[in-house]
């Protein structure tokens, strides 16, 4: 499973229902677990962005799904982030080492 951070703002239909954020999120959710077969957690923040959310998906495939999904209901736009663990990142760095990652 790839882990993924969805940095998400409002959009304009977003802040005009403002009321309905709690039902899109659940709804968003759901989705999740149904498109990714796992867990969505969803953090309204303070900054640059309204809400962050983290969740684990099998493929970028279906992680894409997800988000074409949210993105064509209007509430939000999203900016995606595929994260990586500190040990696959040790492995990305070991191969460069070792010469089997092209520069």
């Amino acid at each position: 499973m790839s882990k993924y951070i969805f940095l998400m703002n409002l959009t304009d239909k977003g802040k005009n229902e403002l009321k309905d954020t709690i039902k899109w999120i659940e709804g968003a959710c759901h989705n999740f677990d149904i498109c990714c077969a796992g867990n969505l957690c969803v953090y309204p923040v303070m900054g640059e962005f309204d809400f962050v959310a983290l969740g684990d998906a099998p493929t970028d495939r279906d992680a894409m799904d997800f988000i074409l999904g949210l993105t064509i209901q209007g509430f939000v736009s999203i900016s995606t982030l595929k994260a990586f663990t500190l040990e696959e990142f040790s492995d990305m760095i070991s191969d460069l080492r070792l010469g089997r990652t092209p520069i």
